[in-house]
């Protein structure tokens, strides 16, 4: 057998046979995980004659010699397994009374306390990113708003373009009878009466949407036709329909709050026998009136878009044979 002279010979020969790992930071050998004892690397043990009346005095002598540095050499491993014992302990220590508090039932509470609260910042954060889409959206989409009474995008500082905080509605604070804006939020007429402007029927024409105000009853006055809203432009379009002031006028601008006239004129178009259609929608949908000259006839829209936002006042109807179409 060839002589192993030196240590440093001998590690790869003990990496080979054994597997073991060397650490330069140490110099020796890692034994983590340690999985052997110092009974497993008994190496002089295992050198024996290879046979009882061996006589070659040469080889017993190359022998003697091996056993020798072997045995040193298992003294230095002995050495190096005691020092990572003691290092393995030192290391391990902590990470043992960890784990023993990890398995705790006040522990496992603890995981699953502090869980709940890294879901709920997450939802909170998701929440919070949303909204802030929705604002900058609903900023965007404000900048290029315009009235939905008199479709005119300019906000004065004395007239200036509100927002229902609910539906979105933007209306000038004239155009929509408003004497005095909230500190805080603001809601349209229809959404502060918990509907919802997007389908809510106009009683003058079939379009939804919009700003609406009621249709002004009297308190005992049953509703004709089903309809209890109507749009402000409507009102502004017929000279049968006015506004209903409220009596406060702030800054030149006239509060109102419903719309009166409508249901004297649908009184009066119960009686046709049938109902005229729009010349311009063709539908028959909601109030058309026919213009008072015979040789126009045909019904003139209800639903036109007004010029500006000033009221019709809130002077009586005017009798509904008297609409002209605009054509004279």
């Amino acid at each position: 057998a060839a002589l192993i002279d030196s240590t440093k010979a001998a590690v790869p020969f003990y990496e080979k046979k054994f597997g073991f790992t060397r650490n330069e930071a140490r110099e020796g050998h890692s034994f983590f995980p340690m999985v052997r004892t110092l009974s497993d690397f008994d190496f002089v043990s295992a050198v024996v004659p290879e046979s009882a009346d061996e006589t070659d005095k040469g080889a017993a002598a190359e022998r003697d010699e091996i056993i020798d540095e072997l045995s040193e050499l298992q003294a230095q491993l002995e050495q190096v397994v005691r020092e990572n014992d003691a290092a393995c302990a030192y290391v391990m220590g902590p990470v043992a009374e960890a784990a023993a508090r990890e398995a705790t039932e006040e522990a496992r509470a603890e995981r699953r306390a502090a869980a709940r609260m890294i879901a709920e910042f997450e939802k909170k954060r998701a929440d919070r990113a949303e909204e802030l889409q929705w604002q900058a959206e609903r900023a965007e989409a404000d900048m290029e708003a315009v009235c939905a009474v008199c479709d005119d995008e300019e906000s004065p500082p004395r007239n200036p373009i509100v927002f229902c905080d609910r539906c979105n509605l933007p209306v000038h604070q004239r155009c929509y009878g408003l004497t005095a804006l909230p500190d805080g939020d603001w809601f349209c007429d229809a959404c502060m009466a918990g509907e919802s402007p997007n389908v809510l029927q106009c009683a003058v024409c079939p379009r939804t949407g919009g700003a609406y105000k009621r249709v002004a009853m009297e308190p005992t006055e049953v509703s004709f036709g089903g309809a209890r809203w109507a749009h402000v432009v409507c009102c502004i379009a017929l000279p049968q329909l006015w506004f209903r002031g409220t009596g406060k006028t702030v800054g030149g601008i006239e509060g109102f709050d419903a719309i009166g006239g409508v249901q004297e004129l649908k009184r009066y178009l119960s009686g046709w026998e049938t109902s005229p259609a729009c010349t311009i929608c063709k539908l028959d949908i909601g109030l058309t009136v026919p213009c008072c000259e015979e040789k126009h006839a045909s019904p003139a829209p209800t639903d036109s878009p007004a010029a500006d936002g000033a009221t019709n006042g809130a002077a009586e109807a005017a009798p509904p044979s008297s609409s002209t179409c605009g054509a004279l």
